[in-house]
């Protein structure tokens, strides 16, 4: 079954808000694996290429890239929220 379209302002910046904090615990995560895919790798101490270092460090770049993304969106949002709720008269 599929959720019902917000009827407001606030109702649809608090949807986002949550959609930024459930995309926010997967890509940590991701991160989290990163690091310990890169310290298990060094305490191997097997030898890397240049093809999959320059690979890794583009998927961590990537991951920052989203995380800094998902960080400058918040605020916008909750400044709408609370701008929407400022506005509502009771």
């Amino acid at each position: 079954m599929e959720k019902p379209l917000p009827t407001n302002l606030s109702e649809f910046a608090a949807e986002e808000r949550k959609l930024l904090h459930d995309l926010a615990n997967p890509l940590a995560i991701a991160t989290g694996m990163l690091e310990a895919y890169r310290d298990e790798f060094e305490r191997s101490g097997l030898e890397t290429t240049e093809a999959l270092t320059r690979k890794i460090t583009k998927l961590e770049a990537a991951l920052e890239r989203i995380g800094a993304i998902l960080t400058d969106h918040r605020p916008r949002l909750i400044a709408i929220q609370e701008s929407a709720t400022k506005d509502v008269k009771p």
